[in-house]
């Protein structure tokens, strides 16, 4: 082999190198962009009512006798669903709020609960990005006796 045709094989070679270098970099680049992504970045609203409902249902709650109406906010641009839920004193809200918490983590909401003693009871607001989409409101019973 003559010392030109070893010198264009080697410059064929390193250029054919370093075109899959450049290709195995960038595949690899776009592949580990796209796994580090987190989902959509919007979650309907549909999912985190489906979470509740599912949650109720999870506890004996039965859907027909859970109360629903739309709040709107103060300037009228949002609104979200509140459900309000009688329970026996019996209904642990604190075993609510922890299963409901796991089943709206997925879609980047979390569950923020208040007591009011005097009223007994316990709402749990669903926030996503600082909004309130929705919210229960459990009272408790009056027991008959």
């Amino acid at each position: 082999m003559s010392r030109q045709n070893f010198k264009q094989s080697r410059r064929t070679l390193l250029l054919s190198f370093g075109g899959v270098l450049v290709i195995s970099v960038t595949a690899g680049i776009m592949f580990f962009h796209t796994a580090n992504r987190e989902g959509p970045a919007v979650t309907s609203i549909p999912d985190l009512q489906t979470a509740v409902r599912q949650s109720l249902a999870g506890h004996n709650i039965d859907l027909k006798s859970v109360r629903i109406r739309r709040v709107g906010s103060n300037n009228g641009t949002f609104s979200r669903t509140e459900m309000r839920v009688a329970v026996p004193s019996t209904f642990s809200t604190l075993n609510f709020n922890y299963d409901l918490s796991r089943a709206v983590v997925p879609f980047g909401a979390t569950v923020v609960a208040t007591e009011r003693s005097e009223d007994k009871s316990v709402t749990m607001h669903i926030k996503k990005d600082g909004v309130i989409h929705q919210s229960i409101v459990f009272t408790i019973k009056q027991e008959t006796q």
